[in-house]
């Protein structure tokens, strides 16, 4: 249908176009590496890739306490935040060595993973160094790897720029994760405004409502769903215009 980029696709759903036209720079958490995009003039002007992202964090606090990535990953996903003003009542680990047990509290789950971003935010600000002119841009975290509480504070620390993180209002695609989805959904339909309907470079079968599809181990069941009774959000009207059979 057609080809673009992921930071181009995230900036679609996530800025404005007045962002887009004064400078605007895109940080894209992902589990293994993030993105550093700036935009200016309506172009995306300057892209860099850093090694570091969510399975960062993961392991510094396995490393912290001592504990399997696997359950690393739980904590994390359950109980972590960056911001420190939390209580420090909520026991959320024990270990014990030598009959002496240890416990850790949200709140040091809280203190790890602010560690984590700021080295996060150090690697990610010497890619933003080289269009750094002296200018104050509107500074945005995307990303599956971002969906940690007050973590737009940790980086508006370190990068001495404030900077907000998106989540999409799509009903059914509020994850950070989705951004990059949801702007190329968009980006299609505007496209398919301008030039009409594309032919079809791939065909996918027919598939019944009462059909699972399973992708790598995980099952997604097709519901029904009755147009005519239920109200069309914005995301419906995209997906049916993208792939809608008239001419």
């Amino acid at each position: 249908m057609d080809i673009t980029i992921n930071a181009y696709a995230c900036a679609k759903e996530a800025f404005d176009a007045v962002y887009l036209q004064e400078g605007a720079i895109l940080i894209d958490i992902g589990y293994r590496s993030s993105t550093v995009a700036f935009f200016e003039d309506g172009y995306l002007k300057y892209i860099a890739q850093a090694h570091v992202g969510g399975y960062d964090l993961t392991r510094k606090i396995a490393t912290s306490w001592q504990i399997p990535m696997d359950k690393a990953e739980l904590y994390k996903v359950k109980y972590g935040t960056c911001d420190l003003r939390i209580g420090d009542e909520d026991v959320i680990h024990t270990t014990s060595q030598n009959d002496v047990e240890k416990h850790f509290t949200q709140k040091d789950l809280a203190q790890v993973l602010t560690d984590g971003v700021k080295e996060i935010m150090e690697i990610i600000k010497t890619k933003i160094e080289v269009i750094n002119d002296g200018r104050s841009y509107e500074t945005v975290i995307v990303g599956g790897g971002g969906e940690l509480p007050a973590i737009d504070e940790v980086a508006t620390q370190v990068l001495n720029s404030a900077v907000r993180t998106y989540r999409p209002d799509t009903i059914g695609a509020r994850d950070m994760s989705f951004v990059s989805c949801l702007g190329m959904m968009y980006y299609l339909n505007d496209r398919l405004k301008i030039f009409g309907q594309m032919d079809s470079s791939l065909v996918l079968p027919d598939i019944s409502n009462t059909m699972s599809i399973r992708f790598k181990g995980l099952t997604k069941t097709k519901t029904a769903y009755n147009s005519d009774t239920k109200k069309k959000g914005k995301l419906t009207k995209v997906i049916e215009n993208l792939f809608s059979e008239e001419d």
